[in-house]
């Protein structure tokens, strides 16, 4: 809505800021000057068996942080029973929910979460992070720190959600994904309704 096309628009202007959006990006290797803790730099490393990514960006009113969401996936491989010399392959996905400074930019505080992250956004009056994933939970994370782990969380009616969409004004919240239905939520939590849309 209004409010996070507003933040959208104040990342766009950060990164137009710097050199180039290929050096903000850049930044973000573990040969630059972020200033990362040893179990947070795994996240945004990858290695022969793991690869990551970054699904979803979002900017608090004051420009002065951003909510980072992703995925991690795991490769790896195991014997057989019935024959050792034979490898099975398997994977299993995670995500991840950072902070940044952008000031700064130094990545503050960071959780891992079993679901990979497809959308996140600073909720404009409760001071809460909202996210949402490949899954039926919506988390809520306290936007100060998100390293304690999830402060709150709701159930979507889709198996796997999207899209957030906060009005500031009002505090609805509208959370959408698989399948053909939108879930709306008042506060922070509270569902209230399910529409289902219709293509027909």
């Amino acid at each position: 809505m209004a409010f996070r096309s507003a933040a959208r628009s104040s990342m766009r202007s950060f990164l137009a800021s710097s050199n180039s959006c290929a050096s903000f990006f850049a930044s973000l290797s573990l040969s630059s000057s972020l200033s990362l803790s040893s179990s947070s730099s795994s996240l945004f490393s990858t290695s022969n068996n793991s690869s990551s990514w970054v699904s979803s960006v979002d900017v608090d009113p004051s420009a002065q942080w951003a909510v980072i969401g992703g995925g991690i996936e795991y490769h790896g491989s195991s014997s057989s029973s019935s024959n050792k010399s034979k490898q099975i392959s398997k994977h299993h996905d995670n995500g991840f929910i950072s902070l940044m400074n952008l000031p700064t930019r130094t990545l503050s505080t960071f959780s891992t979460t079993r679901e990979s992250i497809n959308d996140v956004a600073f909720h404009p009056t409760q001071d809460r992070i909202v996210s949402v994933g490949n899954n039926n939970i919506v988390s809520f994370w306290n936007q100060l720190d998100v390293s304690g782990g999830r402060v709150g969380r709701s159930w979507s009616t889709s198996p796997s959600s999207y899209s957030i969409a906060i009005d500031p004004k009002s505090d609805m919240m509208a959370i959408s994904g698989i399948g053909s239905y939108v879930d709306c939520f008042s506060n922070v939590g509270t569902k209230l309704s399910s529409l289902s849309i219709d293509m027909k």
